[in-house]
């Protein structure tokens, strides 16, 4: 079927349920965007692959909300005569119904993919419109999907202490003695990572991230966990069985009532919680209240987790070296293509196994007017040869049994001109600044971005998406409760917290430059109560774009500091060919 022809058979449903627009987010029944071909229901209507996103049809209009990673990508993937391409957010969302609809509307929405405080803001901001919104418990989009590509079954396994650091149950004797007062309380918690982080469970064979797919409802006496499509690997289902109860989360309703049978109250975070999950403690007149910190525990690595992460960069600096080395030996770079050089990182990583698990995301890489396009992932269609002079922008990680990595670097094919060295050497002015920073628990995510965001800007430069994201420990490479970004308003970072630092800059239909590292938070010995950071990922950087005009001193002497510790660590566990690479590769500037 054509788009048209999905969207007119769609356009039918709603019809049938008395709606005038229909809203198709970007996730899951878990609320999860991290999305198996299955629950990729944007893809299929839209043919849009970006990773986040919403859509709006009518019974006249149909309109894609994407944020600033794809502002390019929808341009090339999207049929523009059939979608409106608008910028996503609540504001914009609100803004077009408003514009578009006609008071007395009804507004349909399926309760498994929205959370509570979704549809809470949603139905405060139309109340001076008299529009309604009604929950359809069958998804319409499933309704006329006629091919759904069939579910793989996840294999849940425990996630050992040497990883984890703490035991499970440990774990979950501290969230009931902060959060279950009585027995006739209960905790439901619906972050996957969360889950996954305080049940010391994880599903390796994944593809990206290995959060368990599951609700957790916690009582004074018990861990019930829903599996959604799962089974235990037989070596460990006796020692899980210790803590922790297992249930099929297509048995939810009818399991939730028994175990909840002497339950009054439901603690829980709405953003965390479908509201089909709300419906469903409705009908057993269980009173439902907001907890907003349950899973604020999640983003601060405790010391084993740490030292594990660390094995992990130190295993991944190793794999991406060795590629930086073979790539930098190629007589005919004319031979290469994007999609085999993303083949190629895989190859390096695959050398790091049976520590490797597989990649963290799909690779980014973008050969010059490509790497502009800040999510893009290369297709047969749009793969580029590496021919001519340009850069070439490698943004990827890898999941290890110690830790999750994610790095970036922009990388010269062929000789460079003035224009690529100045902005290579802005962007890592700005990955530095940030690099350097000392800061107290006051300062917040937008105030952290602006440390680096405005020395871009400052040359009349800038960059459409935030500058750091959380990384979870063998969980989701966007984790955590705060990002480093314009958006954020809330501060308390905290020791042990890990974040990325990815400054860049985008000239369309030329190339993209980006950098990043990962790094973790210190207390500052040198100023009291202030944090710092350490950097975790060890890999050098592109010498051959240093502009040496607009680097001062201590920007000079960071990046002799960082590439001596770069070759101190990795020096010995390459062999000989790639050391002497290496070591001219971080030679003092």
């Amino acid at each position: 079927m054509t788009e048209i022809e999905k969207i007119n058979n769609l356009r039918a449903e709603m019809l049938k349920e008395g709606i005038d627009l229909y809203i198709i987010p970007m996730r899951n029944n878990l609320l999860n965007n991290d999305l198996k071909p299955h629950e990729n229901r944007i893809k299929y209507i839209s043919k849009f692959s970006g990773s986040a996103g919403q859509i709006f049809i009518t019974l006249q209009k149909a309109s894609i909300f994407v944020d600033g990673r794809y502002e390019l990508q929808v341009k090339l993937e999207v049929n523009s005569k059939i979608f409106e391409i608008n910028e996503m957010g609540m504001q914009s969302y609100i803004k077009w119904i408003e514009t578009n609809l006609p008071e007395n509307c009804t507004v349909g929405y399926d309760p498994k993919l929205f959370s509570i405080s979704e549809i809470e803001t949603y139905i405060k901001r139309f109340e001076n419109h008299h529009i309604k919104l009604k929950s359809i418990s069958d998804n319409l989009i499933d309704k006329i999907w006629s091919k759904i590509p069939s579910q793989k079954q996840v294999i849940i396994s425990d996630h050992k202490i040497e990883y984890s650091g703490i035991k499970r149950a440990e774990k979950l004797n501290k969230l009931i003695d902060k959060f279950i007062k009585s027995q006739d309380e209960a905790l439901f918690v619906g972050d996957n990572n969360f889950i996954s982080s305080f049940t010391n469970l994880r599903a390796y064979r994944n593809e990206y991230t290995p959060a368990v797919p599951a609700f957790c409802v916690i009582t004074a006496n018990n861990c019930h966990l829903f599996l959604e499509n799962c089974r235990i690997n037989k070596n460990d289902v006796t020692k899980i069985a210790t803590d922790i109860r297992i249930h099929d989360l297509k048995d939810f309703k009818r399991d939730i009532a028994n175990i909840l049978k002497n339950v009054k109250i439901v603690k829980l975070d709405k953003k965390d919680t479908t509201i089909f999950v709300q419906e469903t403690l409705k009908k057993l007149n269980i009173k439902v209240l907001h907890q907003n910190d349950i899973n604020h525990s999640k983003a601060v690595k405790n010391s084993i987790e740490l030292e594990s992460f660390k094995k992990a960069h130190e295993l991944d600096a190793i794999a991406i070296c060795n590629f930086l080395y073979w790539i930098k030996k190629q007589e005919n770079l004319n031979n290469l293509d994007e999609l085999k050089i993303v083949k190629s990182i895989e190859f390096f990583r695959k050398e790091q196994q049976p520590h490797y698990l597989g990649p963290s995301f799909p690779a980014i890489v973008g050969f010059n007017e490509n790497g502009a396009i800040i999510h893009y992932n290369a297709t047969k269609k749009t793969n580029k040869k590496l021919s001519g002079d340009g850069l070439l922008l490698i943004d990827s990680g890898g999941q290890y049994k110690y830790g999750t990595t994610d790095v970036t670097r922009t990388i010269l094919v062929g000789k460079a001109n003035e224009e690529m060295r100045r902005l290579y050497t802005l962007v890592l002015k700005a990955h530095i600044a940030l690099a350097r920073v000392s800061f107290n628990k006051k300062t917040t995510g937008a105030e952290l971005d602006n440390v680096a965001r405005s020395v871009i800007k400052k040359y009349g430069y800038d960059y459409n998406h935030g500058t750091g994201h959380g990384v979870g420990s063998v969980l989701s490479v966007h984790d955590g409760i705060l990002s480093i970004s314009p958006k954020e308003k809330k501060a308390n970072f905290q020791e042990n917290m890990v974040f990325s630092n990815e400054p860049g800059i985008y000239l369309e239909g030329l190339f993209g430059i980006r950098i990043e590292n990962l790094m973790v938070l210190n207390k500052d010995t040198k100023i009291k109560n202030n944090l710092c950071f350490e950097i975790l990922s060890h890999i050098p950087f592109e010498r051959e774009l240093f502009d040496l005009n607009i680097l001062n001193e201590t920007e000079v002497n960071w990046i002799n500091k960082y590439h001596a510790k770069v070759y101190e660590k990795l020096s010995s566990k390459l062999k000989l060919d790639q050391r002497t690479w290496l070591k001219n590769a971080t030679l003092p500037v």
